[in-house]
Order: C-alpha cells, then structure tokens, then sequence
C-alpha cells in the first residue's frame, strides 16, 4: 500500500488548475465588444469633424472631396461602432479566440506580459479587420472598392481591434494574476517534495 507521500506526490502530477481563467475569458468577451464599439463611435465622430473641416464634405464620410483612404477609414469606423449589435456574432468568437490562445497561456506556465498582450493584440486585429475588409468588399458601393479605400479600412480596423485586444489581455492579467498564481503552485510544489523528501 503506497505512503501519504507518495499518493500526496502522485497527485501532484497533475497538471495545476489555474483559477478565474473562465471568469476572465467571460469578462474580456464582453469588454472587447464595446471597446471597439466605443472606439469605432470615436473614430466615426472624429474623421466626421475632419472631413467637414478640412475637404468641405458633408461629414457623411463619402463625398468626392475626401480622399480614398479616408473614406476607407471611415467605414472601419462605423463596422466598429455597429460592433455591440452583432454582439450575438462577435462575442462568442472573442470566447473562442481567447479560450483557445491566452486562456491556455496560465496552464502553460508562460508569465510574461508581452505574450498576453501581443497575442491578444492580434488576434483582436484580426477579428476586427476581417469582417471589415469583407464588409467593404461585400456591401460597399463599387465606386468605394479601390484599393486605397480597402487599405484605409483595412489599417484602421486593424488598430481598432489591436487596442481592444490590449485591452482584453490587460483586463485578463489583472483577473487571473498568471505570474502570482504560477507561483504559488511552483513554490506549494517545491514545499511538497521538501517534505516529502524529509
């Protein structure tokens, strides 16, 4: 019949179990979707204010005087500021994006910051410019599918959804603590074995 020790040791094999990671991944869904909603109204309002300054437009975002890479820009802000009713869409593929990438990162004993946040980052990128650039190649009028059109959408959905994923991974660092709890089980680990070696 195996010892306490041994069995506590066997136990510990398994892999540690990282808590609030499916809180996080919940949250960081949620507030991915209005930050690049509330980012989209932003920039929207913002290039709106521009264009009726600067080239005499309407501010509606797609008069002639504008330049092509300005109205492309324009329609990244408005996909993004539509973000929050597509919600039904756009957070369960931030769950799944998060789920599969940075929710497993705890597990992995990975601590650093900078992977949280560039993973997050582009994978935010990502989501947001796809449906983006296929929304502008999709729906727009044909006048308005240049490539500089694409390219202005294209640029400004992708740092529209990098700052949303920044958001996500700074949001999830500060739920789940990965460097902390990886710690604390290393060192709960470590105390274990001394033990049991004694």
């Amino acid at each position: 019949m195996a010892s306490a020790h041994e069995a506590h040791a066997t136990y510990r094999e398994a892999p540690p179990r990282i808590k609030r990671v499916a809180l996080a991944i919940f949250l960081c869904g949620i507030v991915a979707s209005l930050v690049v909603t509330m980012l989209g109204v932003g920039l929207l309002l913002g290039l709106r204010g521009v264009e009726m300054v600067f080239f005499g437009g309407a501010g509606n975002g797609f008069d002639d005087n504008a330049p092509s890479f300005f109205r492309g820009a324009m329609f990244a802000g408005l996909a993004g500021a539509f973000n929050w009713f597509f919600g039904y869409l756009t957070i369960p593929a931030a769950w799944l994006a998060l789920g599969l990438s940075v929710g497993r990162f705890p597990g992995r004993r990975v601590v650093h910051r900078g992977a949280y946040l560039s993973w997050a980052a582009g994978l935010g990128a990502l989501l947001v410019a796809g449906p983006t650039v296929l929304g502008v190649t999709g729906f727009a009028p044909d006048s308005e599918r240049d490539a500089s059109v694409l390219a202005g959408a294209a640029l400004t959905s992708l740092g529209i959804g990098g700052l949303a994923g920044s958001a996500c991974a700074g949001l999830f660092l500060l739920i789940v603590r990965p460097a902390r709890q990886v710690a604390a089980i290393d060192l709960d680990v470590f105390s274990d074995r001394t033990v049991a070696e004694a």
